[in-house]
């Protein structure tokens, strides 16, 4: 087995600074979306977002309030700025159209998000069961991730969720005995680690994936520190965030 990781072997000051010019460089932004990812790397590096007001001005205007993703992505962003309060009126019913069984687990994880972020009362026992029901007919790693992060939104019993964690980590693929990965790539493989982690945080357990392979996730990860792109960068960090937060559950195990 590898040795036991530091959190200084997660991310270098060089990384830091490489990262950040990624989520820097997004600006002035195409799209909420971009925004969001940019917003989200930069909060979670510890930056400051430079002229938030125009960045929340900006999110008010390009918001689509017909959009469960676009509510998703702008509230999202609007959250990490801080101080910066959206107009959705009609967020209510676009949210409560994506809380039904014939939506992707995606939307639905948008839908309870963005009421999250929005102030929208969502009926959590009702939405676990329709997320139950969509994952009868897409679990895979990434949904089940989606699936994961909604949950830790949710009030009420989230145990069937957990329960999943299991199933889907012997879904990742062995790379050269050192790295364990979904078929997805990185971004599915932030967020499935990510969101595991998150709710087994909610629940006030551990998460049920061995030390072994956490270590070959994490080397996973720390091999692919370089990437470029906004989105998939933005959700590495906070996987690696995660598991840095996390880190007394696999050191000093040897």
């Amino acid at each position: 087995m590898g040795q036991a990781l530091t959190p200084s072997s997660y991310i270098s000051a060089a990384d830091q600074t490489r990262l950040r010019s990624v989520f820097e460089a997004a600006a002035p932004y195409s799209d909420v979306e971009v925004a969001h990812y940019s917003i989200m790397g930069l909060t979670l590096l510890g930056v400051v977002i430079p002229n938030s007001k125009d960045v929340c001005n900006y999110l008010q205007v390009n918001l689509d309030q017909s959009s469960v993703e676009s509510l998703f992505f702008a509230s999202s962003a609007a959250k990490n700025l801080g101080g910066c309060q959206l107009t959705a009126n009609t967020a209510k019913e676009t949210i409560a159209e994506s809380l039904k069984t014939d939506q992707p687990v995606v939307n639905i994880y948008y839908a309870i998000l963005a009421a999250k972020n929005l102030g929208v009362t969502v009926d959590s026992a009702k939405a676990s069961q329709t997320l139950l029901e969509v994952l009868k007919k897409d679990d895979s790693p990434l949904s089940l991730g989606y699936a994961f992060l909604a949950a830790t939104q949710l009030s009420g019993d989230v145990s069937k969720f957990f329960d999943r964690i299991e199933d889907v980590v012997a879904q990742a693929d062995e790379v050269d005995d050192k790295y364990l990965q979904f078929e997805g790539g990185l971004f599915t493989t932030s967020v499935v680690i990510d969101s595991a982690y998150k709710l087994a945080t909610k629940v006030n357990k551990a998460p049920t994936i061995d030390e072994e392979k956490i270590i070959k996730f994490t080397n996973y990860f720390l091999s692919r520190k370089s990437v470029q792109q906004l989105k998939t960068a933005a959700h590495l960090l906070s996987a690696v965030k995660t598991l840095t937060d996390n880190k007394t559950d696999f050191i000093g195990h040897h």
